[in-house]
């Protein structure tokens, strides 16, 4: 998410969303961006319907319009309920601690209805 527009776009389009904020400052990449891009993927193989959106910052000044002071952050927007970051001073930060704490805190406002055997 390159800019302040993007950001608010992608906030207010898809739900839920979780945005990483990650410095792309050292090679190859950052700490910690690959378990936050293993969480994005498991989390695609436990919602298939890739309700959960996964968005990277990568400035600081785009980081500051969600009040994300530090790197390695992730963040949770929710719409109802207070956003909130995960918690990696009390749970272990693993792909798949961050994938089941997205899952955990998540809003979901639109249920998709599917009746079995029928196709779309």
């Amino acid at each position: 998410l390159p800019s302040r527009t993007h950001l608010e776009e992608f906030l207010s389009c898809h739900e839920p969303r979780v945005v990483g904020f990650f410095l792309f400052n050292s090679s190859p990449q950052p700490p910690g961006y690959i378990t936050y891009l293993s969480s994005a993927l498991q989390a695609l193989r436990r919602d298939f319907h890739g309700v959960v959106r996964f968005g990277v910052v990568t400035s600081r000044h785009v980081a500051e319009a969600l009040s994300l002071g530090e790197e390695e952050t992730i963040y949770l927007h929710r719409r109802f309920n207070s956003s909130l970051i995960f918690p990696r001073k009390q749970r272990n930060f693993t792909s798949e601690a961050v994938c089941s704490w997205v899952f955990e805190h998540r809003e979901i406002v639109l249920q998709w209805l599917q009746p079995p055997g029928t196709k779309s």
